[in-house]
């Protein structure tokens, strides 16, 4: 990230951070001056095949999948921290994240069939689906050192210990074969291992469920003063758990046996199910993230660029930020997996982002905005 100077107005704090990529990392290694107030709120939510629009809705419109993985993803984070003597700092989260990841073949099965699309005769598709979610809030703080600094370089490190609650989680995966019998008929049999507060697979009563969990996150951060080059790593959640009681899980086998057709000859069907439906306790590991950025201060110009790493996946991002004056800066920015584009801006106090891969009909969409507070 890049910090430009701060400077007090009144009783404001101008003090710019920069985010640039699709995952919301929490970063240790900010440091603001004492007594300072800050809200924080990062979303993203994106996915390959169709529109956002259409994908909640009937996949109609554009149809782009990627040739083999496909994901969708939802990241947000919402905080409001002080920071505090010695380079301490204290926040209240709340985050809330899912991903999905399936091929080819599924898409395009559920494309045709949400489109009603004839089917090609006796194909065969393999389908799988994996789908990781949390949905927590807790307290958390940090601390960012110093270990070295002279009159050309610093290094530094940083680290942060959180506690929480989670209202709600996914963890699951489902495979199986899906055959088409017919352009209008098809035939399935897949099975799921699955543990989640809400089921999206079919229509399930169950009681609410929760857990306690904690996590830490590290920094290091290179600087050299004389090439005004800023070098850091990030990793969130390197040993995060949730501890969940009570907790509905699924091992199942959906197959279809009660068919009905339509009008015009395509099937309906209610899917028998059977298997095993109880509640556990449950240890979710959080999944780690990474992240790797340099910045590189060119007069009143910083380019910025990174990498971030999550569910095996790369999320590259590049990032101008031009400055005006030390009040008030312009940012555009590209991320390369969706191919989003976006732009910000900074004065004084407060920040916004927007980022998005059309400004129409788009798959990939993300906000992003900062307040502080000198008291």
């Amino acid at each position: 990230m890049k910090y430009l100077p701060a400077i007090l107005v009144g009783k404001l704090l101008f003090f710019s951070t920069i985010h640039a990529g699709v995952i919301q990392f929490f970063d240790p290694t900010k440091i603001y001056q004492n007594q300072t107030l800050q809200v924080d709120l990062k979303t993203f939510i994106a996915n390959d095949p169709v529109s956002m629009k259409e994908f909640f809705d009937d996949w109609k419109g554009e149809y782009t999948p990627k040739d083999t993985q496909n994901i969708a993803l939802l990241d947000s984070r919402f905080a409001v921290g002080v920071s505090l003597k010695k380079n301490y700092y204290l926040e209240y989260f709340y985050q809330y994240s899912v991903f999905l990841d399936t091929n080819k073949e599924f898409t395009d099965f559920l494309h045709s069939v949400k489109n009603k699309n004839n089917l090609i005769a006796n194909k065969i598709y393999t389908p799988k689906l994996d789908i990781i979610g949390i949905k927590q809030n807790g307290l958390l703080v940090s601390k960012s050192q110093k270990i070295f600094e002279n009159d050309k370089y610093t290094f530094g490190l940083a680290g942060a210990f959180y506690i929480s609650y989670g209202t709600e989680m996914q963890d699951g995966v489902v495979n199986g074969d899906i055959i088409s019998t017919g352009a209008k008929d098809y035939d399935i049999d897949v099975s799921s291992s699955y543990y989640y507060t809400h089921n999206y697979l079919y229509d399930l009563d169950v009681k609410g469920a929760y857990g306690y969990g904690y996590g830490s996150h590290v920094g290091l951060y290179y600087e050299n003063k004389e090439y005004l080059l800023k070098i850091k790593f990030l990793a969130n959640d390197l040993v995060s758990k949730m501890y969940w009681k009570n907790l509905p899980y699924s091992k199942i086998l959906l197959k279809t046996k009660n068919k009905s057709y339509n009008e015009n000859g395509y099937v309906k069907y209610a899917p028998s199910i059977s298997g095993l439906e109880q509640y556990r306790n449950y240890t979710q590991r959080l999944v780690p993230s990474y992240k790797f950025e340099s910045n590189l201060k060119l007069k009143n110009i910083a380019l910025i660029g990174g990498i971030e790493h999550k569910y095996k996946i790369n999320f590259p991002y590049l990032k101008m930020t031009y400055e005006f004056n030390q009040a008030q800066t312009f940012d555009i920015m590209y991320e390369s997996r969706f191919g989003s584009f976006g732009f910000g801006y900074e004065y004084k106090w407060f920040k916004v982002e927007i980022i998005a891969n059309k400004f129409t009909n788009f798959s990939s969409f993300g906000f992003n905005t900062n307040f502080k507070y000198k008291f």
